[in-house]
């Protein structure tokens, strides 16, 4: 059923389930289904428990050298069984009935540098989650010494078994596409990341998962490209445009756009100038104003909001907020902001109202005000209360602050984890829809409903 799991992770899973199996009580873990879409929830639930017994639940990703955890305290009921979607944590890491809290949770394990930040490498593998159970409340520091009641492993992937994958090296545009198999056509998405520069592929991967061909598009710090944003030209994300919609896999008449932070604002200026070729943009709590320093367009660089870097808050662990270096965006010069009238797409801003990386919902409001004064109404916000500045796909671990190469630093990006968590939960399937109309056509039906792998 599972055709994807290797030989050492059946062996695994054999191994887990042999562990409860001879546990006392026959307690065990019962994950359904083992094997899942990062963007898709897990049934877990407990079995064997004395009545009324206190346990503590754990979950652990280990990868890339790098360690996520989370625990939280639950109470058996009095068949001795536990359900995630049924029962209350009592404390941990989350409080209250949450189904999907040992996944979302998890925040890096003690003892490793300090900004880590979950970010799928190679989305070709599963996310290996392994879920543990301990007798009594216990806290994080001394599970480690505790041997656990029972274990079981969960894996969920970016990439489903239906997607391919391929590099694109084509004139100077660089990067990965991933591609439902067949020969489509499909609606395609240019898929875009922010000031750290490189190639994130995990939200391409699962967009192909779900019945799109996406352009993930570095555009410095990968390959052969600039190694620094110093001098990039618009003129380079309209060559990827035109070459996605030159793939006879790729349904024509216009693309869409999608983009966290820096992303966010190239999503929108794709959209402003190229308004023919793109349908549909979604800016994730990006900048409506021109914010990137040195992106030019026909050898004439974009007007530039400046800010203040003595402004910099430094927080007792030493890590940084960026909001404080801007003025209030209703200051701002006018013609700072990207000229969002011009775009013919729908416009889609998703907004964290915890953004402690710049002022997002005041840039998203003068942004809108700037649409309602052209009489446009092609636009949609969607705001999140304590959502902060990177919001995901859903079920992985919360990302509130993370080291960031260009500044040399641990940044605060605002959020608190269960609102954060609920956010992504809330935003994602929005999005999708949101493309799957704007992009794919009122008729389009995505050929993923379901991931049994």
């Amino acid at each position: 059923m599972i055709r994807c799991l290797t030989r050492e992770r059946r062996l695994l899973m054999k191994c887990c389930a042999s562990l409860s199996a001879t546990s006392i009580k026959m307690i065990s873990i019962e994950a359904t289904p083992q094997l899942t879409l990062v963007d898709e929830k897990v049934k877990v639930i407990l079995h064997g428990l004395e009545p009324g017994s206190k346990v503590t639940l754990r979950s652990q990703l280990d990868e890339m050298k790098m360690k996520f955890e989370a625990h939280a305290h639950y109470k058996a009921d009095d068949k001795g069984a536990i359900s995630l979607t049924e029962n209350s944590s009592l404390g941990g890491s989350y409080t209250g009935i949450e189904p999907m809290g040992m996944f979302w949770s998890m925040q890096p394990s003690p003892g490793q540098r300090p900004g880590l930040r979950y970010s799928k490498k190679d989305v070709t593998t599963p996310m290996d989650i392994t879920l543990s159970v301990y007798k009594g409340h216990i806290n994080m520091d001394v599970l480690d010494s505790v041997q656990p009641l029972a274990k079981t492993l969960v894996q969920k992937t970016y990439m489903g078994p239906n997607v391919e994958r391929q590099k694109v090296h084509q004139g100077r545009i660089r990067g990965m596409l991933y591609k439902p198999k067949g020969p489509g056509p499909f609606p395609g998405i240019i898929d875009m990341f922010g000031t750290a520069g490189g190639i994130l592929e995990f939200r391409s991967a699962l967009l192909a998962s779900r019945g799109f061909v996406s352009y993930s598009l570095p555009f410095f710090a990968f390959e052969d490209l600039p190694d620094t944003l110093d001098n990039i030209q618009l003129e380079y994300f309209e060559e990827a445009i035109d070459w996605l919609l030159s793939q006879n896999f790729v349904l024509p008449g216009g693309v869409g756009t999608v983009g966290v932070s820096t992303g966010g604002e190239l999503a929108l200026l794709l959209a402003t100038y190229f308004p023919d070729k793109v349908k549909a943009a979604v800016s994730i709590n990006g900048s409506t104003a021109h914010m990137t320093p040195g992106l030019c367009y026909k050898g004439v660089d974009f007007p530039m909001q400046d800010f203040e870097m003595s402004k910099f808050k430094i927080h007792e662990d030493k890590s940084l907020q960026g909001i404080d270096l801007f003025t209030n965006p209703q200051e701002w010069d006018k013609d700072i902001f990207i000229k969002v009238e011009k775009a013919k797409g729908q416009l889609l801003y998703i907004v964290g109202e915890d953004d402690l990386n710049w002022p997002s919902p005041e840039m998203v409001e003068q942004s809108v005000a700037r649409l309602k004064a052209h009489g446009k109404d092609n636009y949609q916000v969607w705001s999140y209360h304590k959502g902060g500045h990177l919001i995901e796909p859903p079920y992985a671990p919360v990302c509130v602050k993370s080291y960031h190469k260009a500044w040399g630093n641990v940044m605060r990006w605002g959020g608190s984890l269960k609102e954060h968590a609920d956010a992504q939960e809330d935003s994602w399937p929005k999005m999708l829809q949101f493309f799957y109309k704007h992009v794919g056509g009122l008729s389009y039906t995505h050929p993923v409903t379901s991931s049994k792998l």
